[in-house]
């Protein structure tokens, strides 16, 4: 939770000092500040799917698809139920 906090008032700043700059050079108009909200947003949302491709954001789609198609689910599913079987029953052996 604090590193999401930490991320977060990073990129704030970066914002905060991408309008100043904005300031700076006398280039404050409407859409000049639209335009950078835009690439800011854009980047955001770049940086935050890097960061949560980390944390295993591929791994849901790729569980979807693979439960999507049921026979061979329901086989895995069958093959799972095996070898747990099997490991029950050497470890009561």
């Amino acid at each position: 939770m604090a590193d999401a906090l930490i991320a977060v008032m990073l990129l704030q700043a970066l914002a905060v000092a991408g309008i100043l700059l904005l300031l700076m050079t006398k280039n404050l108009a409407p859409s000049n500040v639209l335009g950078f909200c835009v690439a800011a947003s854009n980047a955001f949302g770049l940086i935050a799917g890097i960061f949560l491709m980390g944390y295993g954001l591929v791994a849901i789609p790729r569980e979807l698809w693979r439960t999507a198609d049921t026979k061979n689910y329901r086989k895995l599913l069958f093959h799972r139920a095996g070898v747990q079987a099997e490991k029950a029953m050497s470890a009561h052996a």
